[in-house]
């Protein structure tokens, strides 16, 4: 952008704040530049670390808890991020995929996340009460982009049905041919990724929490019809 562009775009942001552009110029030529250091707040930031005892791992356990409540309001900040893009690209129906690639890279070993984001565009996508075609293939494409196999996803997608509707053998990313202690591998499997308490320890948010709860009762809810099917 050229000065000049620039300038008049400056000044058609502060016109309609009501603040003329050279009294706004005036206060910028005083005004003291911020640092990086200010910009992130540097002080405050590196002085919230107070240990209560003498214990020498104390400053420790403090500071690796800080980094993870850090790391879970950028996950928090993420998800309505996604959601945001996720409901301006049903209308523009592009411009979701540059996103989507730079969640897959911050979580690319997290797979619970990526797999609980795709359970909340879900969940997003029926808030009108009906999952369209286009927004149906949009989030499989996002799933794609996430490296989601296609069986974890139609687990997603068919785990977001009530119990009397679903297809229990998706949901446990399982064929009607296997046998029960196949499924049963499966299951454990699936429980041990999506239960609650597992993700409560690991602090996530609880947004994903509260889906992931959804997922677990699909999954025993599935588990329970094909072991009813399984011994009929």
């Amino acid at each position: 952008m050229s000065k000049d562009k620039l300038l008049k775009a400056i000044e058609d942001k502060y016109k309609k704040l009501g603040v003329p552009l050279d009294a706004m110029l005036e206060g910028l030529l005083w005004s003291t530049p911020i640092t990086y250091w200010d910009y992130i707040q540097t002080d405050a930031l590196l002085g919230l670390q107070i240990p209560r005892t003498d214990q020498p791992d104390e400053m420790v356990f403090i500071m690796y808890h800080q980094v993870n409540e850090l790391l879970f309001k950028m996950i928090l900040w993420e998800i309505d991020q996604v959601a945001k893009i996720f409901n301006k690209a049903k209308d523009e129906s592009t411009g979701y995929e540059p996103y989507a690639k730079q969640i897959a890279e911050i979580f690319r070993d997290n797979i619970n996340v990526l797999e609980e984001v795709i359970n909340i565009l879900f969940y997003i996508a029926e808030a009108d009460g009906h999952v369209s075609d286009d927004e149906e293939t949009m989030i499989a494409n996002i799933a794609y982009i996430f490296g989601l196999s296609q069986k974890q996803y139609q687990s997603i997608k068919e785990s977001r049905k009530t119990s009397d509707k679903l297809n229990p053998y998706i949901v446990l990313e399982s064929q009607p041919t296997d046998d029960l202690k196949t499924i049963r591998k499966n299951y454990i499997k699936l429980s041990k990724e999506h239960h609650p308490d597992l993700l409560i320890s690991k602090g996530v948010p609880v947004e994903v929490i509260n889906e992931s709860k959804n997922k677990m009762r699909s999954i025993n809810a599935a588990w329970d019809q094909v072991q009813k099917l399984k011994s009929s």
